[in-house]
């Protein structure tokens, strides 16, 4: 291929597919592309995920023998074809496939005459620059047949396969750029210019034969992913994985390991002033609480909250909502840390139309609607819409005030309307305030605009996402 068309960040997919054992032929491919890019393309830890996905292979019983890997060089567009290949010829009815990629992740512009199509082709991307696009990735899985197939993502758009920060200015993004890249696609949410793409290779009609179909990806699909923060080399998702599968065991569930892995993801991003990004569990839900090894039922997981009206505080509603946001929400704060008195601001962001509502909790468990207000009611919002606060809201300002400590301020998008300053309970004054006994009117005013969650089910790739978006931030005020 003789041009490079622009990425915006890659360390990012890991994809996974499995079966339950019956004959013992299950096998695992693994791919990551890190030093092997030319230039100044190259990516630290794509080298450091494979050596953990081949732990993981092993421990949920793929042998070495049954492990093909690939590594910078050996991973070109040919070679990622004849492992898929390989993968198809050795697994049958009831064996796993586990197939894991760390490398570039892209969007090009998509030849398709599809009026549904976003304009953008997801792609992995090998070390010759041959990209393999998500057309192409889900005939591969198909190919499986009714083997059992875990997949999992951590590459830049991943949710579509891409890995970036805000701005492209920390260290742990690993930003690719090229001339030639078609404008509307590469770009996520952590970017400027965002718009909206669809998930790679898998989607509400992606099946595989008869067997099962479990993915775990780094991020939701209009976000970017992270190589990690803490030194050991590798991208923040995997290890998040690797780190909960080591300490909790195998015998863990799938809804259980994301649901850890989103936590750990926002507390190392929160820690770097980084809007996180959202690790995603799909497939077949039916096989969502399965242990991780597939070996039956795992326990612990029927107490997870199902909807927003099952939380049982505050703080479990807000984390709830934003680890099951079904488009991208951004809210960053010009300071993550204020004195009594001192002002902030904040910058929301929303890939879609619809009606946002910014809230706070504070250290006693008391939430205020920031937005709407007394000051500015209408709470509609443009899709890539970028909306500072308190400029853009009304003739206010927000300050550190009350008891000092940590609160949480969270941004939701939902496309039903939905005002929770003129709805539902709480006190109504210039700010609308839920005590902490006014707990449940608040979450039964919440579950009338979420809708739908995606926690639970493949998000099918429509033009208009149904929902929400969601996303929060800590700020710590002191005396």
């Amino acid at each position: 291929m003789n041009q490079l068309y622009a990425i915006a960040a890659v360390i990012c997919g890991l994809i996974l597919a499995w079966t339950t054992p019956v004959m013992a032929e299950s096998r695992a491919l693994i791919i990551g592309i890190g030093e092997g890019y030319e230039g100044q393309n190259k990516l630290k830890g794509p080298e450091t995920d494979a050596r953990l996905a081949q732990e993981i292979a092993r421990k949920i019983g793929i042998s070495a023998d049954s492990t093909k890997v690939l590594l910078n060089k050996q991973a070109n567009r040919a070679s990622i074809l004849a492992g898929f290949q390989w993968l198809k010829e050795g697994v049958g009815s009831g064996d796993k496939a586990f197939i894991y990629y760390s490398g570039h992740g892209y969007q090009m512009e998509s030849k398709s005459n599809d009026p549904d199509d976003d304009g953008c082709d997801e792609v992995i991307v090998p070390v010759d620059l041959k990209f393999v696009a998500d057309k192409e990735f889900k005939q591969l899985l198909l190919g499986l047949g009714s083997a059992d197939v875990i997949m999992m993502a951590d590459s830049c758009f991943s949710g579509t396969i891409h890995k970036n920060l805000y701005g492209g200015s920390n260290r742990a993004a690993k930003v690719l750029k090229a001339k030639g890249a078609p404008p509307n696609c590469g770009v996520a949410v952590n970017q400027k210019g965002f718009r909206q793409h669809k998930s790679l290779g898998v989607d509400s009609d992606t099946v595989s034969g008869s067997g099962k179909l479990i993915v775990l990806s780094a991020t939701n699909k209009h976000e970017v992913a992270y190589a990690s923060f803490d030194g050991r080399g590798g991208s923040l998702f995997t290890q998040a994985v690797y780190d909960i599968l080591q300490a909790k065991g195998y015998k863990t569930s799938f809804q259980d390991v994301i649901a850890n892995a989103q936590e750990e993801v926002k507390r190392q991003s929160e820690k770097r002033n980084a809007i996180k990004h959202t690790p995603q569990l799909d497939g077949n839900p039916a096989y969502f609480d399965l242990s991780f090894d597939l070996s039956g039922k795992a326990s612990g997981t029927s107490d997870r909250p199902a909807s927003v009206e099952d939380t049982n505080s505050q703080r479990e509603m807000i984390e709830y909502l934003v680890n099951n946001s079904m488009f991208a929400v951004s809210v960053v704060a010009n300071r993550k840390q204020i004195k009594m008195g001192e002002k902030i601001g904040f910058e929301v962001f929303s890939s879609q139309a619809g009606y946002i509502n910014i809230v706070e909790l504070d250290p006693e468990g008391v939430v205020t609607v920031l937005y709407p207000n007394q000051y500015k009611s209408n709470n509609s919002i443009m899709a890539n819409a970028r909306l500072r606060v308190p400029e853009d809201i009304g003739g206010f300002k927000i300050t550190g005030q009350g008891t000092p400590g940590d609160s949480r301020i969270m941004a939701i998008v939902t496309t039903d309307p939905l005002n929770m300053y003129l709805e539902g309970g709480g006190k109504f004054q210039k700010f609308k305030v839920f005590k902490r006994n006014e707990f449940r009117s608040m979450s039964k005013l919440l579950s009338k605009g979420v809708g739908p969650t995606r926690s639970l089910r493949v998000q099918k790739d429509d033009a208009t996402v149904p929902g929400y978006g969601a996303n929060a931030i800590t700020i710590t005020v002191s005396r």
